[in-house]
């Protein structure tokens, strides 16, 4: 592309690197979701697919959507609001609910036609078991949502090939009703999910992908282990096994930090661990903890067994994105879609209304001097390797080893090559934190390095005016930006950028489970600076209202911060209160101790020595 310093993610060749390096046949990741040529040609870049057939793709290889954006139509958008709307209403069980949405059931013509069909399944599946109270309709639907994509799963022999985690959700509640259906089929159906378990922790080598299924598959097959085979002669086997399963399932969601139906593996655990006549109060008191912090956040307990996890992405309409960019360079719609296509058909791409194919959206890129996006990730490379190394960096960096944070960027360097300018944003992100940490720059050059990196794709002056879509690089920028202002003691400076993105955060709302981590680390700042100029009431709110949105959509990194903020807060508050303050000070330790980092938990015991002193 000539004249670009930055381009999009291509994805024929991370899709063809992706599956060269774990090894995957072609055909075991298209098979029910599109055609072999098609396939082709999206390892090809002869076309790009569309974003739920990437998803499954993706989700085939076992590696989800590593942190993916995609520019969408407006078509588009709207059909992923009313998908975003439904999973809203299961997660919260509000079943009726579902009924009129799907009375208004949208379909989207540029979207894999399959794929849409299948969802509409599952949900209609959900309402027959819930609504309608009719578990041979529900058994019905799920079946013909799994055959949209993977009519193998039906063929009597062992589970063979690769599978997608919503498959694998889908096929989980079809088994726990065909069971009851088909007893005579019983031990074959279990004998598949324990298949597919073994097949989620020996294939799917992303271990966020692991945790975004195993946890789900485990605990609807220990609730049919224990309501169907306890009266059979190998108890004792099956008691291990499960018992197995449900401790890989636990530790899985304390490695990854993740809560995703962690009430229920607590509650399977303790029931299992009391057959077998083995001491469950460790494990009982991790419940009780949750169930404190559920009750807390104003979250149910109880077993969601229709929350399938599915990806996140971050959806940009592509028109806007392209308007912006014109505008910037003082350019008409007629001077932009000169010799690419007539100025009405620019004007309909700017709209939302269809999507420019992939040559005459180079040509458009071309023009403007910017990146192709239909898909983009935080390193905009194809390099499979390379996306692995950009995870690790993140982990290291996150559990401060910025030593080996350094050996592993001069790694990632090498591995990018040529492309190492078109990354220069996240590299420099990168380099420059580490220099900070290790003490080999100062607070000064640091903010003035970190000012000049958000430069290179977002004006600070734009925050909070709903004028941007921020990338994750951009919002760890602004979070280190505020952690030197706290640190300065600029505080309201501080406070300004942060209600500023925050507010533009929440107006796009559709978008901010994909930037969760980053922005819920925005919000906790932000309670940091108002209670440093003494707004702890404020504080307090802002701790509330993202803690419970963390606890919503299962996120349990940085909440042990929060349940201490809150704790604080409350202590400085003017009605002060003080026995309130307390006990949140101690499931703040308890949640620690399940989920926290060894350093968390020596603030929170320092900090309740001194409140109880």
């Amino acid at each position: 592309m000539k004249g670009l310093t930055f381009m999009g993610i291509k994805i024929g060749e991370l899709l063809y690197r992706t599956r060269d390096e774990l090894g995957i046949e072609q055909k075991s990741i298209y098979t029910g979701i599109c055609t072999a040529s098609n396939y082709s040609n999206y390892e090809n870049d002869v076309r790009i697919p569309d974003f739920l057939t990437l998803n499954s793709i993706l989700e085939r290889m076992g590696q989800g959507i590593m942190s993916l954006s995609a520019y969408v139509s407006k078509d588009e958008m709207k059909y992923l609001q009313w998908r975003s709307e439904i999973s809203e209403k299961i997660r919260n069980k509000e079943f009726e609910k579902l009924i009129i949405l799907m009375e208004e059931t949208i379909v989207c013509s540029s979207l894999n036609k399959g794929l849409q069909e299948q969802f509409v399944f599952f949900v209609r599946g959900v309402i027959a078991e819930n609504v309608l109270q009719d578990e041979n309709i529900a058994l019905e639907c799920y079946e013909s949502a799994i055959r949209c994509t993977y009519p193998m799963l039906f063929e009597e022999k062992n589970f063979a090939g690769r599978i997608g985690k919503f498959e694998i959700g889908i096929y989980s509640l079809y088994v726990r009703l065909a069971i009851k259906k088909f007893p005579d089929r019983k031990e074959m159906l279990i004998r598949k999910l324990e298949d597919i378990c073994d097949y989620i922790l020996l294939k799917i080598t992303d271990v966020e992908e692991q945790v975004k299924c195993y946890p789900h598959l485990v605990c609807i097959l220990g609730r049919i282990y224990r309501n169907n085979l306890l009266e059979e002669e190998q108890v004792t086997e099956c008691l291990l096994k499960m018992e197995k399963r449900i401790e890989q399932a636990y530790q899985l969601l304390k490695e990854c930090r993740y809560m995703y139906h962690v009430t229920e593996i607590l509650r399977l655990l303790i029931f299992f661990q009391k057959k077998l006549r083995k001491d469950s109060s460790i494990i009982q008191q991790d419940y009780q903890t949750m169930c404190k912090l559920y009750e807390m956040f104003d979250k149910s307990v109880e077993f969601n067994l229709y929350e399938i996890c599915e990806n996140k992405w971050m959806f940009t309409i592509l028109g806007e994105y392209l308007s912006k960019n014109r505008k910037k360079r003082g350019m008409s719609q007629e001077e932009i879609s000169t010799d690419i296509c007539e100025p009405e058909n620019y004007s309909r791409i700017e709209r939302g209304r269809r999507k420019p194919t992939q040559n005459r959206y180079q040509a458009l890129a071309d023009k403007l001097e910017i990146e192709q996006r239909y898909y983009t990730e935080i390193l905009n490379t194809g390099n499979y390797k390379a996306l692995m190394l950009r995870r690790e960096i993140s982990k290291v960096l996150f559990e401060g080893e910025f030593e080996k944070g350094k050996e592993l960027l001069t790694q990632l360097e090498y591995e990018l090559g040529e492309e190492k300018e078109k990354n220069r944003q996240y590299l420099r992100e990168i380099k420059s934190f580490i220099r900070y940490k290790l003490k080999h720059i100062g607070i000064e050059n640091r903010i003035n390095e970190l000012k000049e990196i958000m430069s290179m794709t977002i004006d600070i002056s734009d925050i909070g005016k709903n004028r941007h879509i921020y990338t994750r690089i951009e919002i760890n920028l602004l979070n280190q930006l505020i952690a030197i202002y706290e640190e300065i003691e600029e505080h309201e400076k501080g406070i300004e950028l942060l209600k500023g993105f925050l507010k533009d955060m929440l107006i796009r709302e559709n978008n901010l489970e994909t930037r969760f981590k980053e922005t819920y680390l925005a919000a906790l700042n932000l309670d940091k600076l108002l209670t440093n100029v003494g707004r702890y009431q404020e504080g307090n709110d802002i701790c509330m209202n993202w803690g419970k949105k963390a606890v919503d959509i299962g996120h349990a990194e940085l909440l042990d911060d929060y349940l201490l903020e809150i704790s604080y807060n409350l202590r400085n508050m003017q009605d002060k209160i003080l026995e309130r303050s307390e006990d949140i000070s101690y499931l703040a330790l308890l949640f620690s101790n399940i989920y926290g980092t060894i350093e968390n938990r020596e603030i929170i015991k320092n900090y309740i020595e001194r409140i109880v002193c």
